[in-house]
């Protein structure tokens, strides 16, 4: 006998946004963001995708079989974040990379930039009981 699946909730479409068009590198990507229920879109967990979406991008952004154009999707999920890449490359092929990052990691990030600003960029005195009293919170 199979297994019994059962939905957590019913599906909801989602609100997407066309946010803008960013340059990167010499591409030109359109921006959207997707989010999940009433949650607000937070740009700044994305702020560190950036460095990840340059990498993958191939260079030269514009050849005689790539336009240099694209798409990326910033979606806020139900306890996950999404950052999906694509390109048109090769006139009709569409590459695709997906970054995951569940919503935990925000701390471990906050915790990352607060250390660097308090200990390692103040090497002759760092501070320690600044690091130790900076947290990081959520309200709700």
């Amino acid at each position: 006998m199979p297994a019994t699946w059962t939905c957590s909730e019913e599906y909801r479409p989602r609100r997407t946004t066309f946010d803008d068009v960013r340059e990167l590198e010499g591409w030109r990507l359109k921006v959207y963001s997707i989010v999940y229920g009433t949650s607000v879109m937070e740009w700044t967990v994305y702020d560190d995708v950036w460095p990840l979406i340059r990498s993958a991008l191939p260079q030269p952004a514009v050849t005689p079989c790539r336009p240099g154009v694209g798409f990326f999707i910033a979606h806020t999920g139900r306890g996950v974040h999404y950052a999906v890449l694509g390109w048109w490359d090769n006139e009709n092929e569409l590459p695709i990379r997906l970054f995951v990052r569940e919503f935990g990691d925000k701390v471990i990030a906050h915790e990352r930039d607060v250390y660097v600003a308090q200990v390692l960029s103040k090497p002759d005195q760092p501070d320690l009981e600044g690091y130790l009293y900076r947290h990081f919170e959520v309200s709700g």
